[in-house]
């Protein structure tokens, strides 16, 4: 099925994944919103953007249960491809998981993609456990290109884990930063 939206509408309100992510920025959720509010189909944007969107549930043993939305476009003169997903997950363990993932590339050999999820699980000794991971990266080609992961791990009884791990390079100049924190919950 084919969607026309309004005349204004651009892949700028639509999504971010048409483009790299900007090293350590903070997303807003605006374009999201505007990408959710789209119905499932196919459509081109005013500026020839040409754009599809598919979602669905899964349902499986042990109550599992799977939300998921993929968008994916091409823009108007072919030289970006891009790809967002977003999913929720449950099941009968008190299992929990939000996501998303971004990815893109570009006619000029330029790669990237941005992840995040946040999950609450419950350990073999019951006690609940909270996650949150980002992964962002991006290649202009074979010299420059950089990384960035994030993490945290909380569990009931205090015990937490941070880190941050980064690395980039520019044509012969390579950096790396490691940064990591342990609490014992005492």
């Amino acid at each position: 099925r084919t969607v026309e939206l309004p005349p204004l509408q651009s892949v700028v309100e639509l999504t971010t994944a048409y483009r790299p992510p900007d090293r350590g920025s903070q997303e807003t959720a605006s374009s999201t919103t505007a990408a959710r509010a789209i119905p499932d189909g196919r459509g081109r944007l005013a500026d020839g953007t040409e754009w599809e969107k598919s979602s669905g549930e899964e349902i499986g043993a042990n109550g599992f249960w799977k939300r998921w939305t993929v968008m994916k476009g091409t823009s108007a003169d072919g030289a970006v491809e891009w790809q967002e997903s977003w999913w929720e997950v449950s099941d009968w363990s008190g299992r929990k998981e939000l996501g998303a993932e971004k990815s893109g590339c570009g006619a000029d050999g330029s790669a990237w993609r941005e992840s995040w999820s946040e999950k609450l699980c419950m350990l073999d000794s019951g006690e609940p456990q909270i996650e949150r991971s980002a992964h962002k990266w991006a290649s202009k080609g074979p010299g420059d290109e950089w990384e960035e992961l994030w993490g945290e791990n909380f569990q009931a009884l205090g015990r937490t884990v941070k880190y941050a791990d980064k690395w980039g390079k520019a044509g012969n100049d390579v950096w790396h930063e490691r940064w990591g924190e342990e609490y014992d919950g005492r």
